[in-house]
């Protein structure tokens, strides 16, 4: 028996799927379940994968939940409750992690459910965007700017980031339309000039996602460090020219392995 700890918003709700599937793969005639820590999920507006995309989350059970309860308080409070088992093989295990690694989730298959119910707003804007060279650039701020995650993520995509990335943009592709999407837009106004740009800042809460559909559904893309900005990008079945930051974080930890070679990193 194996548990899937999930938990934090969208992107790595994502990432934590694929991994669950790559289990399943691994280890067909053995039983995996979902640990659901409602504290955790609470503040990214909970379980939201399964709303919008096709996917078959891991059962749970009350004993399971007490059981994940259980293996968290080991985890918090005994180093010898950890295991470094790379395989995966130990039974009766939890794993607690975002597994940002293109071999947990390169052959699996992420789609949106068919019957998504898009907004006129959206519908409109996917209008605006199937007309043109299309280029999604993604600024993340918001909770970036807090200063337990600013140390970690924050003034890694700076202004010049962005200012480098859309003069690339505009060498390989003609006439480019910018789609702006960010948690701050009157920040991007107030530092970037664009030639025609849509502004989209409509998309709150748990309709955020449609940002990151919208995102998937351009010529190009322009990402933040944030993985909800790359699976905008990775989701987009377009072909897409896409543009990364070349250092991901600011501390010493290994960039992740996550990004397709014909991605760009700048």
């Amino acid at each position: 028996m194996k548990l899937v700890s999930f938990t934090a918003g969208l992107g790595n709700q994502l990432f934590q799927y694929c991994f669950y599937r790559y289990l399943l793969n691994k280890f067909p005639n053995e039983k995996i379940y979902g640990y659901y820590n409602k504290k955790w999920l609470k503040k990214h507006g909970g379980i939201i994968i399964e709303h919008f995309f096709d996917v078959k989350l891991p059962r749970s059970t009350r004993w399971i939940n007490l059981y994940g309860q259980y293996l968290r308080i080991i985890y918090k409070c005994f180093s010898c409750g950890v295991s470094k088992d790379d395989d995966f093989e130990m039974n009766r295990t939890m794993f607690v992690g975002y597994w940002q690694d293109q071999c947990f989730f390169s052959g699996i298959n992420i789609s949106y459910k068919k019957d998504l119910v898009i907004s006129e707003k959206n519908t409109w804007l996917l209008g605006e965007i199937s007309k043109c060279n299309s280029v999604a650039i993604h600024f993340r701020r918001g909770d970036y700017m807090l200063p337990q995650f600013r140390k970690i993520f924050g003034e890694v995509c700076t202004v010049k980031y962005y200012l480098k990335s859309i003069r690339k943009v505009e060498e390989k592709i003609s006439e480019p339309v910018f789609f702006i999407f960010s948690d701050d837009i009157d920040w991007v106004k107030q530092n970037f000039t664009f030639n025609k740009a849509y502004f989209v800042d409509w998309n709150k809460g748990q309709n955020s996602f449609w940002d990151m559909y919208l995102m998937s559904q351009c010529s190009a893309n322009i990402i933040a460090n944030s993985t909800f900005s790359f699976w905008g990008a990775y989701l987009n079945k377009n072909n897409p020219f896409v543009i990364y930051p070349q250092k991901w974080i600011r501390t010493n930890l290994k960039q992740p392995n996550i990004f397709p070679k014909k991605w760009i990193a700048l």
